[in-house]
């Protein structure tokens, strides 16, 4: 498996003062948190990215002694990959980010069309993947990056549901 290096215009937004650049749908925390561990995994956008981004989540989640959480994020790891092939251009970029008591997901692509949250039929194939990441998150939105330069979409979860942290917003 060979995994292409992303351009500078979606990894440069892989920085805090590039995540400050851009506007989202979503309120943001007035805090970022204490980042405690963190990782990005850039991926190439063809059919086979939402499973090495399972795998990615799956394995990263475990080796931090996250496994608790493991199942409901690899979900939403998933649907927002997923979304990214299918509505996204470009290269993704997974980050992972565990922030005090959060544990908070970002997937960058580089169109700047944000995802419309549907609502489904009964009848629709498709058009669930945004209901599942807002069921299975505290928080969730995304945002563009400046310059035409494209869009992170992040959930965010509680490590303990009973105290929110301070990395929900998509800090």
């Amino acid at each position: 498996m060979t995994t292409e290096s992303p351009p500078s215009a979606i990894h440069d937004g892989l920085t805090e003062a590039e995540d400050a650049r851009g506007t989202s749908t979503a309120p943001q925390a007035a805090a970022a948190g204490r980042v405690l561990r963190a990782i990005a995994v850039p991926l190439d956008s063809d059919a086979t990215a939402p499973m090495r981004a399972r795998r990615a989540a799956r394995g990263t989640l475990k080796s931090w002694g996250l496994g608790v959480v493991a199942d409901d994020m690899v979900v939403i790891v998933s649907e927002l990959v997923t979304n990214a092939v299918q509505h996204g251009t470009g290269p993704i970029v997974i980050v992972l980010r565990q922030c005090d008591d959060t544990l908070l997901v970002k997937v960058a692509d580089a169109s700047p069309h944000l995802p419309e949250f549907r609502s489904p039929t009964a009848e629709d194939q498709t058009g669930r993947g945004l209901s599942l990441v807002q069921a299975l998150s505290d928080d969730w939105g995304c945002r563009t990056r400046g310059g035409h330069r494209g869009k992170w979409v992040w959930s965010s979860r509680a490590l303990d549901p009973d105290h929110p942290g301070p990395c929900a917003g998509g800090g």
